[in-house]
């Protein structure tokens, strides 16, 4: 099934916070400044990062509005066995979006993410506009300010939902699992 937790372990076994947060970074500067082309060599590199910001999205969301979580979510035996959770990067890192409050109650910081940004399609829709402007320089953006308030919503995001797997990476359903 679709397991966020996992699926967000997953994604935190290929990215540093700080990682993604700088690509994403450089993904929004491509997007804005029209001389600048993210990865010439490379443009799947930026595929990829919209996939997973996208699936950040889808996510946050799955963990907030899922009223009652199928226990199997959180049953370490039930884990996908291939999976090495020992390589999540759970480090701690510098959350620069978030407020003191907002690091103390991370779901309430998600779910006030998503009453800000109750149209979740207007976000994916915003990204696939900064992908194609990430990798073009016909033209310019309309309307620059709009990629910028969308990389500081998506850099909370990450923040919350970088916090929210430390939380259960290091909870202890997930400890016996590592022990076992």
């Amino acid at each position: 099934g679709y397991n966020p937790f996992l699926l967000l372990a997953y994604l935190f076994t290929g990215y540093e916070l700080s990682e993604l947060k700088n690509s994403f970074s450089y993904w929004m500067y491509c997007a804005k400044v029209q001389t600048e082309v993210y990865s010439k060599d490379e443009p799947a590199t930026l595929l990829g990062l919209y996939k997973d910001i996208g699936q950040l999205l889808e996510i946050g969301w799955l963990i907030l509005y899922t009223l009652d979580m199928p226990e199997h979510w959180l049953d370490p035996d039930r884990m996908d066995s291939d999976f090495d959770i020992t390589k999540v990067n759970i480090k701690e890192e510098v959350l620069t979006f978030l407020s003191r409050e907002e690091q103390c109650n991370l779901r309430k910081a998600l779910r006030n993410f998503y009453k800000a940004n109750s149209w979740f399609h207007y976000q994916r829709m915003t990204l696939e506009d900064a992908l194609f402007h990430a990798l073009q320089t016909k033209n310019q953006y309309y309307n620059i300010k709009c990629f910028e308030d969308l990389e500081s919503r998506i850099n909370k995001l990450m923040e919350i939902l970088y916090a929210l797997n430390r939380e259960f990476v290091n909870s202890s359903l997930v400890e016996e699992k590592i022990i076992v």
